[in-house]
């Protein structure tokens, strides 16, 4: 906007295809993320043909919560649905920035 503020308001796509033809439904993957009472929101995209996720957690206190709750969800995961690389980032309420 005029004041230099950048506003997301959905995905480019609903779906992630890879490479070896394999369906992926980011928002069904990050539903299950934010059941972490550690996790604010998640994104999950691909990435150079990988699928990543940006976890926006409460606090650098709860890091190490929030990381182990997301590696045992991302292992209950079929193969092909795994998240291969996360970022975690603190949550800044005052910036009113929100991932979906």
């Amino acid at each position: 906007d005029d004041d230099g503020d950048l506003y997301v308001t959905g995905r480019k796509k609903r779906m992630i295809l890879l490479s070896n033809g394999e369906n992926i439904w980011p928002d069904e993957i990050e539903k299950l993320f934010v059941t972490s009472p550690y996790v604010v929101s998640a994104q999950v995209y691909e990435k150079n043909g990988a699928i990543n996720a940006t976890i926006a957690i409460r606090s650098e206190q709860s890091k190490n919560d929030a990381v182990a709750d997301c590696q045992m969800i991302n292992t209950s995961l079929s193969q092909h649905r795994r998240v291969r690389h996360f970022r975690y980032v603190v949550f800044d309420e005052s910036k009113q920035i929100k991932l979906p």
